[in-house]
């Protein structure tokens, strides 16, 4: 099935994803100064407080802010219609997002239950907004086509893992209620990844890559049945009591991800626009990742799986999201200011260039340095002595994606007051004019 047309007559302003863009890289410098600070204290146990921490600053802070932002641009491309209330309740899930995650990673850090509870109450009440505004329009029958089936199951995963993740914090932070709070963190940490992470990148891969990259579409077997079998697959390992049930559901994700994977590197490659982007080789690289934590999970014992944790975190979603990052900020940058212009002509050449936001040689530059941190958390996970060098690349991953985004909201500021100044004079705005086309 061919991706249906983009509709980007409801794209809500651009402050509304650029808060969350600017705010997620500062979690992941956090991330990598704590590694910083504890070294190899912080990897001694997956329970230890620090790592703890750690991977909610790297799955809430970062990756969460980054794709809860996006889909307020996704979605009413895709069906046609925003979220409700958009510019009323993004500024409310951002700062819940924003300070149950600071709270609750500061909770696991000191053991601090008044911490906790802030984190996770804040935490609730971000969700507990965003989830029913997005479920009322991904779960709705429309527009979309297969992006939006994948992404519904991805809604319903997200839902689960919040639920999930109330449950297990209210764990540690009662322990006199006795939840079995660790018997659940697998269920979580296997619904947040792979049902909510993996089925959104999919999703949106299968609408993106070839709208952006002019690849075929990808095969109809796959668009219609992988959302569905993740999500079932998921919950079949979640109740499982039986070895041989569970190894059936592990190995039934393995193959969503890998024909996933095989996929995407299959339509990237005979793409008509052979122009190399840091996004097309962000894709590329994403989906190698994929494949060697998709056989490290089957290969290595389960109580010992921080090697593909850290691949399909760091080398798969994280690589995905820097790479959609240096496409998307410029691109909504560009549509937003170029429809100030349309009716002002002397305004056009004020309109800078998507290269102008973010240069294809800053973006490749990002990838490199984001590979490197890859590698150095790859590293650290056999050799724990090189875990404050993998803190340090991931503090300047993170700082240099930060400053990228920030430069292009600048300009993006700097070219929106100049076009105001224009449109401000007498008779400024003028007849309609065609419409400025991005470059390709």
């Amino acid at each position: 099935m061919k991706p249906v047309p983009l509709a980007l007559d409801g794209l809500p302003p651009f402050a509304v994803p650029l808060r969350y863009f600017l705010t997620a890289p500062v979690f992941g410098v956090l991330a990598g100064a704590l590694l910083l600070v504890e070294g190899e204290a912080a990897v001694a146990t997956r329970w230890s407080p620090a790592m703890l921490a750690l991977t909610h600053l790297l799955t809430l802070g970062w990756l969460a802010m980054v794709i809860v932002g996006a889909l307020y641009q996704v979605v009413p491309v895709l069906v046609g219609r925003a979220l409700p209330r958009t510019t009323r309740i993004a500024p409310l899930v951002h700062g819940g997002l924003t300070l149950g995650t600071a709270a609750l990673a500061a909770g696991f850090l000191f053991t601090s239950r008044t911490a906790s509870i802030l984190g996770m109450t804040a935490l609730v009440v971000a969700f507990g907004i965003f989830l029913p505004a997005l479920a009322l329009r991904v779960l709705a029958r429309g527009r979309g086509g297969d992006a939006i089936f994948t992404l519904r199951f991805a809604v319903l995963s997200m839902l689960a893992t919040v639920s999930l993740g109330v449950a297990i914090a209210s764990g540690f932070a009662w322990p006199e209620l006795g939840l079995a709070a660790r018997v659940w963190t697998d269920t979580h940490v296997r619904f947040g990844l792979l049902g909510f992470v993996f089925l959104l990148i999919a999703g949106v891969s299968f609408q993106v890559v070839p709208m952006f990259h002019v690849t075929p579409p990808f095969p109809p077997l796959l668009t219609r049945t992988l959302g569905p079998l993740v999500f079932l697959a998921l919950l079949v390992r979640a109740i499982a009591s039986s070895p041989s049930v569970a190894l059936s559901a592990n190995v039934l994700l393995a193959l969503g991800c890998a024909a996933h994977a095989f996929a995407l590197l299959a339509v990237l490659a005979r793409r008509r626009r052979r122009r190399e982007d840091a996004t097309v080789r962000a894709w590329q690289i994403a989906a190698l990742a994929l494949l060697v934590a998709t056989v490290t999970t089957l290969v290595i014992p389960s109580h010992d799986a921080i090697l593909p944790a850290l691949l399909f975190l760091l080398g798969f979603a994280s690589t995905v999201v820097l790479g959609m990052l240096a496409k998307v900020v410029p691109f909504l940058a560009f549509t937003h200011l170029q429809r100030r212009v349309l009716r002002t002509p002397a305004a056009i050449p004020l309109l800078p260039t998507m290269d102008g936001f973010i240069s294809p040689r800053a973006a490749g530059a990002q990838l490199v340095v984001h590979l490197v941190a890859v590698l150095g958390a790859v590293v650290a996970a056999h050799e724990p002595r090189f875990v404050r060098l993998a803190g340090a690349a991931l503090v300047l991953d993170f700082a240099v994606l930060e400053g990228l985004v920030l430069v292009a909201a600048l300009r993006y500021r700097r070219a929106d007051a100049a076009i105001g100044r224009v449109i401000a004079r007498p008779g400024g705005l003028d007849h309609a004019v065609a419409p400025v086309l991005p470059p390709e």
